[in-house]
């Protein structure tokens, strides 16, 4: 076995794989978690602006920011089912990964880059679809979905986090691993980022889509307030991923064998 950071990776990207096949309750919570997306997705489809009068452009396009809100709630409850137990799925075999010529710190990376590609690519596509449902403009499906990207980063980072902050590898059952102290502490901070994110970046979307609208240039004080907001959203998305990693570290780092 290849004990390079490539290596270690590697094989807890392959253990993880092999865990999830293994268990046969994760693959039924999933098909509930695909029934959940597709009836996400089919209430937009059949909601059908288009048989009612006054659905004028922004309107469309503010219900697709508003939209991006909802979809982050989703995401939150995929993530505390499936994200937040990950720590606690090594259970009473926890004492292996201390034992391993690997750091926690690897081992806790690189379980958030294992369930952080599939969480972005499960957010883009609500957010893809449910705005095309919608009607929303191009520069709004793009807005959004790079709003979702950061969402789906800072939101796997906590459900991580957190989890190895809260681990319990007594449980066996990977459903009541997802619920307890954990889950209310994640999921109301969750909420909380949620929300803070979509509102700092709806008056500068706001800004930048009455330009795209009107073709009327932006002035250097509005500039400015977009690339503020910008920052303090990179901001609070690297806040909710390194801090509840680092917390999450710790925990496991002082835990007796």
């Amino acid at each position: 076995m290849s004990f390079t950071r490539d290596g270690v990776a590697r094989q807890f990207f392959l253990k993880e794989i092999r865990g999830f096949f293994r268990d046969t309750s994760q693959w039924t919570q999933l098909l509930l978690l695909l029934a959940l997306i597709v009836v996400y997705l089919f209430n937009f489809k059949a909601l059908d602006l288009d048989r009612f009068a006054g659905i004028t452009w922004n309107l469309r396009n503010t219900l697709a920011y508003v939209n991006l809100g909802l979809a982050g709630f989703v995401l939150s409850a995929i993530c505390v089912r499936f994200v937040l137990p990950a720590v606690s799925l090594e259970g009473k075999a926890f004492w292996i990964v201390r034992s391993a010529p690997v750091s926690i710190k690897q081992f806790m990376w690189t379980k958030f880059r294992f369930y952080a590609l599939p969480v972005v690519v499960v957010s883009e596509m609500l957010i893809l679809m449910s705005n095309f449902y919608l009607g929303s403009s191009f520069f709004m499906t793009a807005v959004c979905a790079w709003v979702m990207g950061m969402l789906s980063v800072g939101i796997t980072g906590l459900a991580v986090g957190i989890g190895a902050m809260y681990p319990n590898f007594e449980e066996k059952n990977v459903a009541r691993m997802a619920s307890g102290v954990s889950s209310i502490i994640y999921m109301s901070i969750s909420a909380g980022l949620i929300v803070a994110v979509v509102g700092t970046m709806a008056y500068p979307v706001k800004l930048l889509q009455r330009m795209m609208r009107t073709g009327s240039p932006l002035v250097g004080a509005q500039w400015a307030i977009v690339g503020l907001s910008i920052v303090i959203v990179l901001s609070m998305i690297a806040a909710s991923v390194l801090y509840p990693m680092r917390k999450g570290i710790e925990s496991l780092d002082q835990r007796e064998l």
